[in-house]
C-alpha cells in the first residue's frame, strides 16, 4: 500500500515499507529501539542524543524508516538547518546487521531522494568519521562525491580523534 508518506517495495520474500517517521503515532525512541533490537552498543549514545535533538526540533528534521515483516530494519534522518534553501544534510544512517548488504539502505535512500526532490530541493550532504570505512563505501556506492576532509576534528566511538569526511550528491 502506498500513501503520500510511504511506499511498499518487493524485498527478499515479502515487501518492505519505506516511510516517513510520524511524530504523532510512532514511538519516541524509535532509533534507540532499532539499535536495541540490533543487540549492539555501537553508537547507541550518539543515537540517544540524536533522538533527543530530533524530538526538540521536529520542524528542522525528518526521519525515514524501513520496516520488513513488522520489524524496523533501517532508518536515516535529514536536517535542513544548514541547507534549507537547496537541500538537506543526511545523518544517522542505521541498518540492522542482518540486513546489511541486502540493498535495503539503498532502497531507503532512493525513497528519500524522491521525497527531497518533491520538496523542491536538489542537494543532500552528509559526513562521517574518517575511520568509518563502511559508511564511506556506502556513500560512494550510492553516488555521493567527497568534497572535504577536516583532519582530527571529531572523536570516534572509542574516543580517538579522527578526520571528518564530507560528501554531497546533487539530485
Amino acid at each position: 500500500m502506498e500513501t503520500e508518506n510511504s511506499e511498499s517495495r518487493e524485498f527478499q520474500d515479502g515487501f518492505v515499507n519505506l516511510r516517513r517517521y510520524n511524530n504523532e503515532t510512532d514511538p519516541e525512541k524509535l532509533i534507540v529501539y532499532l539499535y536495541d533490537k540490533m543487540n549492539t552498543n555501537e553508537g547507541l549514545q550518539q543515537l540517544r542524543d540524536s533522538d533527543t535533538r530530533f524530538l526538540k526540533r521536529k520542524n528542522l528534521e525528518v526521519r525515514f524508516v524501513a520496516e520488513f515483516k513488522g520489524e524496523l530494519i533501517a532508518s536515516l534522518e535529514l536536517n535542513n538547518e544548514y541547507w534549507n534553501k537547496e537541500g538537506f544534510h543526511m545523518y544517522s544512517v542505521v541498518t540492522a546487521p542482518q540486513f546489511r548488504g541486502t540493498g535495503i539502505s539503498q532502497m531507503l535512500f532512493q525513497y528519500v531522494c524522491r521525497w527531497v526532490k518533491g520538496q523542491g530541493k536538489k542537494l543532500i550532504t552528509t559526513d562521517t568519521y574518517g575511520d568509518n570505512i563502511r559508511a564511506q563505501a556506502f556513500f560512494q556506492k550510492i553516488g555521493f562525491t567527497q568534497f572535504g576532509i577536516i583532519p582530527s576534528l571529531i572523536e570516534n566511538t572509542e574516543g580517538n580523534k579522527v578526520d571528518q569526511i564530507f560528501y554531497y550528491i546533487t539530485l
